[in-house]
């Protein structure tokens, strides 16, 4: 690559696809009213109005299938009203593959289904990779002519003290990432924008991160003092001719902001699923050289931190949700044929005393649950406890070792926590009134917040905030029994119970909504017990970081504010 700037080599082109398009026909007068089931699709009927959907599920990927009477995905419970085309238990809608008003009913209704897979580059040069794995989600790949990390996450605690890493970083691993080309951030998490990992790394660093409509990902970094940004988007892919490299952004396949990476160098090829959701809607190139996937299961709160659910009913999500993340990987594996897996992004532990409740329920896959699947599919299991350094040549796996160097010594979890709650103590009702006001979220949604201690139960602050279509309605401060009152009054409502130090700091910083909640920091209740996916993605993702300053200058917290944003 050109020694000025570590894209300068790249060129963008359009990402290439391939699609294996089947054609369908059915005749609308033969069907009834109601719903239609088909191996691969089902059909809504109404009158004249009809529609036609896959059997794809929005979240994961899984497969919609039709029982008692109900459309539902068996991987994590999304139930489907075909009428609507909503959701059930999530607040989102399935788009149709087509949706028609018909005339006449004898008439032949066609159709197609498409299923489209990412081709490669094709380059064929036999040429030496080194990956090395860091901690987490942090993986170093070397090659010729180009050297770079992604997520560095290496040092202390994430989601607000909820996440502390299960395993050492190399005592030199931020040498390491200082020098890269450039860092790969996939998301705004922050354990793959890690805010302490990051302020140790230079601010010339060249940065690649998707595109996201929210700028999510972007302005985080921007606000860290990053300014050598690249975005992006989904459906590119930026091309070294001289050295065969090829690099695409893949975008997970639901509502969220999340991505993973296709890399090509040479021969070798990568797939960096990380942590998302129905990776690149499952577009996936025929055979790659290493497929990298989260593996564990168990980073979200729920259902341990859902108060609708009883304590046999959470084990039993905890139980199908870990089941459904081997299964969903021994899928990828099947389609991918790879040489290897290499399990990664899920190397975490509830290692704070006060998240005893969460470290014994939420059980986890370990590396060695992909044993026999691997086996099964003749994949090489790339186990980073044991070895952390792998040589490809070309497609073919060529070496596994140890680095062999030093340990960085593990987060005083003590010494963290006591830190939180004496820099995040004092807090005024006007603060949360005109954090919630400024917010900008319009979709109704009565919202009932708690300030507790750390076990959730003591504390008198609470906050009740009404949302409407046009924007905010009332922000207002209440006592704990006016709290418990309104909870009885209101029909619909999302009720959430935070540790107060954690949430003074997610509003005074704009941190995202969702460090609280997989962070085990809250402990939420719904009415109805619907997914407010619209409440999540908006304080996760678009009324963050800087929006939240802006937002915020009129408030007497502004000089507190701008005080905690210097790098």
């Amino acid at each position: 690559m050109s020694a000025s700037h570590p894209f300068a080599a790249f060129r963008r082109e359009p990402a290439d696809f391939r699609d294996h398009v089947t054609e369908h026909e059915l005749v609308p007068g033969e069907l009834g009213e109601g719903l239609t089931n088909h191996e691969d699709w089902f059909v809504w009927r109404s009158g004249h109005e009809v529609r036609i959907y896959d059997r794809i599920c929005d979240h994961n990927g899984g497969r919609l299938i039709f029982n008692n009477n109900r459309i539902s995905c068996p991987m994590h419970g999304w139930s489907l009203d075909p009428a609507s085309g909503r959701y059930l238990n999530v607040d989102c809608a399935k788009t149709p593959v087509l949706a028609t008003r018909v005339e006449d009913p004898q008439a032949p209704l066609r159709f197609e289904l498409r299923k489209p897979s990412r081709q490669l580059k094709g380059f064929t040069r036999s040429i030496p990779v080194e990956v090395e794995f860091l901690n987490h989600a942090c993986l170093l790949f070397r090659a010729p002519g180009i050297c770079f990390a992604t997520d560095p996450w290496l040092l202390g605690p994430a989601f607000c003290n909820g996440w502390w890493l299960s395993l050492p970083s190399p005592v030199d691993a931020l040498d390491r990432i200082n020098a890269c080309d450039f860092l790969f951030i996939s998301h705004n998490h922050p354990d793959h924008l890690h805010r302490e990992t990051l302020e140790q790394v230079r601010r010339d660093m060249p940065i690649l991160t998707p595109a996201f409509s929210s700028g999510s990902t972007e302005r985080y970094l921007r606000d860290l003092g990053f300014a050598d940004i690249r975005t992006e988007g989904f459906d590119t892919r930026l091309v070294d001719d001289v050295n065969e490299v090829a690099i695409s952004i893949l975008k997970s396949g639901d509502f969220r902001d999340d991505s993973g990476l296709l890399l090509e160098i040479g021969g070798f090829s990568a797939l960096l699923a990380v942590d998302a959701n129905f990776i690149d809607f499952h577009r996936f190139p025929e055979a790659v050289t290493l497929y990298a996937s989260s593996f564990a299961s168990g980073a979200s709160g729920f259902p341990l931190c859902f108060d609708n659910y009883s304590d046999e009913e959470k084990q039993g999500i905890v139980t199908r949700n870990r089941n459904v993340a081997r299964y969903s990987n021994t899928q990828i594996l099947s389609r991918l044929r790879p040489q290897a897996f290499l399990p990664y992004a899920g190397f975490f532990s509830e290692a704070a005393p006060r998240d005893d409740y969460i470290r014994t329920n939420n059980r986890k896959n370990s590396v060695a649950s992909y044993t026999g699947p691997c086996s099964d599919h003749g994949v090489v299991l790339l186990d980073v406890t044991r070895r952390n350094r792998f040589l490809f040549t070309g497609n073919k796996l060529a070496e596994q070792g140890q680095l062999g160097v030093a340990v960085m010594p593990p987060s005083d979890v003590d010494a963290y926590l006591l830190a939180a709650a004496a820099d995040y103590s004092d807090l005024s009702p006007d603060e949360v009134e005109t954090y919630f006001m400024e917010s900008d979220f319009r979709r109704a949604l009565n919202l009932c917040i708690r300030l507790t201690d750390d076990a959730f139960e003591t504390g008198d602050e609470a906050y009740y905030c009404r949302f409407g279509p046009d924007g905010p309605e009332q922000a207002k401060t209440l006592d704990r029994r006016g709290f418990e009152a309104l909870l009885e009054q209101l029909d619909t409502y999302l009720s959430i119970r935070i540790r107060r130090a954690e949430f003074i700091r997610v509003i005074r910083l704009g941190l995202p909504w969702e460090d609280l909640s997989i962070g085990f920091q809250c402990r939420v209740k719904r009415q109805p017990n619907v997914y407010h996916s619209d409440f999540w993605y908006h304080f996760s993702n678009v009324y963050v970081n800087d929006r939240v300053r802006r937002q915020s200058l009129n408030c007497d917290a502004c000089l507190r504010l701008q005080h905690e944003f210097v790098v």
